[in-house]
């Protein structure tokens, strides 16, 4: 979320910390050398040194502070985060949560990201030819 308006709407930026923090302790790598990617796949985190004062208030007032399921619960929210989901709020259907359900988003259609292009479609030998494959 960038700083801007980060005075005025502090609120915002304190929501998005706790989301932040709540989705990179759910995907975790202990094994692997680093666990954030700098695009889309983590939220698009734009490193040390991206980090605004606004933000960084943010996020110490909010230290320690995740999103659980329930208070009984110590398994850390996945969350994830659109800009645009025309309309709707959509289940993962690979890794099914119950905290994950569609619900309407009727805020979604002032966001510039609401019109989605129609998918592009192809017959199964176009589709073959593009990706290099022979036969059917």
């Amino acid at each position: 979320m960038p700083p801007a308006g980060g005075d005025d709407a502090l609120a915002a930026l304190v929501a998005q910390s706790v989301a932040a923090r709540s989705y990179a302790l759910a995907t975790l790598k202990p094994t692997a050398n680093y666990d954030l990617y700098n695009d889309q796949r983590s939220q698009v985190y734009g490193g040390v040194s991206r980090r605004d004062p606004r933000t960084t208030r943010a996020v110490l007032s909010t230290r320690g502070t995740v999103l659980t399921y329930d208070a009984r619960s110590s398994r850390v929210l996945l969350l994830h985060l659109r800009r645009s989901h025309r309309g709707r709020a959509e289940r993962l259907p690979q890794q099914p949560r119950p905290y994950l359900v569609s619900v309407p988003d009727p805020f979604d259609r002032i966001s510039p990201y609401h019109q989605w292009p129609d998918p592009p479609t192809f017959t199964a030998a176009r589709l073959g030819t593009l990706l290099g494959l022979d036969g059917r």
